[in-house]
């Protein structure tokens, strides 16, 4: 009994290691790469590769690496080392070497490495593991994601490489972490714009209130966030108004506010608070209303 309960958490253990391996290989890629850092004309002063997680769980970097060799290289790949986590939904940016100080600094960087990459043409992987690739295209489980980019490009994934970044254009996929295993068809080239593992901001807009009258129907009011996460309201005052979802209902004449909330996620900050106030005359009479942020 007891060499049997040993094989099945064998097993398992075997399981959960297969399943892990496969969750990283879809929710963590490369999204993008400039390899022009400080050329002449270049946007930014520093090579770079940002990572997107696409899943719905944080990923744990430690140990992984992105990994770089030339075009038509043969033999060892050149190593950067990850650490840190990639939270769902996040970008992950690494800097790499700087060239002749040209552009402008990168934003503040998850990870850093020497690497040196070819600004026309190049092989990128991310690999969740430390230990240098070796050969034209290395191939194994330890390999999440590659990108082979420029036309000499001699390892990528499906049928070529994608197109040639340049001093003032990036790699970038066409759409953040969608990986169709084609990096001619996965990836385009666009300005840079290099995004870290920072969560980033958001604001709330709010429809202007109406003004009321006690005796008034409850009343719906409109309030959204850009990133899309939902907004609570409440009334400060709810002797005049109480508030269900977006629905008002009016109790009394008097001033309340009515506050508009997004308390933030793991992507975005807290959103500012919006106020408006909600004046509710007497019966037959009109009020005015006011706005903060």
């Amino acid at each position: 009994m007891r060499q049997k309960i040993k094989t099945m958490k064998s097993i398992l253990l075997i399981l959960f290691s297969v399943l892990a391996n496969v969750s990283f290989s879809q929710h963590v890629v490369i999204n993008e790469v400039y390899g022009a850092g400080g050329n002449s004309g270049a946007v930014f002063k520093n090579d770079y590769v940002e990572l997107f997680n696409s899943g719905s769980l944080p990923v744990e970097l430690s140990g992984w690496s992105v990994q770089y060799a030339s075009a038509t290289a043969t033999g060892t790949w050149q190593v950067a080392i990850l650490s840190g986590i990639i939270q769902p939904g996040r970008y992950y940016l690494l800097q790499l070497a700087a060239g002749a100080g040209n552009g402008q600094p990168l934003p503040v960087a998850d990870a850093s490495g020497a690497i040196g990459m070819s600004a026309s043409a190049g092989k990128v992987a991310l690999v969740n593991s430390v230990a240098a690739l070796t050969g034209i295209c290395p191939s194994g489980a330890q390999i999440i994601d590659r990108v082979g980019y420029g036309s000499s490009a001699n390892c990528f994934e499906g049928a070529g490489p994608s197109v040639s970044p340049s001093a003032t254009l990036a790699i970038v996929r066409r759409i953040a972490g969608v990986d169709t295993d084609s990096n001619t068809t996965d990836f385009q080239t666009v300005v840079p714009n290099p995004q870290n593992g920072q969560p980033m901001d958001q604001v709330i807009s709010f429809s202007p209130l109406q003004e009321r009258k006690y005796g008034d129907p409850s009343f719906v009011v409109a309030a959204s966030a850009s990133s899309g996460l939902p907004v609570t309201l409440s009334s400060t005052d709810q002797s005049v108004a109480t508030v269900d979802g977006f629905t008002v209902t009016i109790h009394s004449a008097g001033e309340t506010t009515l506050v508009a909330r997004q308390g933030g996620d793991a992507r975005f900050n807290p959103a500012p608070d919006i106020g408006q106030a909600l004046r509710v005359s007497p019966a037959g009479k009109q009020g005015n209303t006011n706005s903060y942020c």
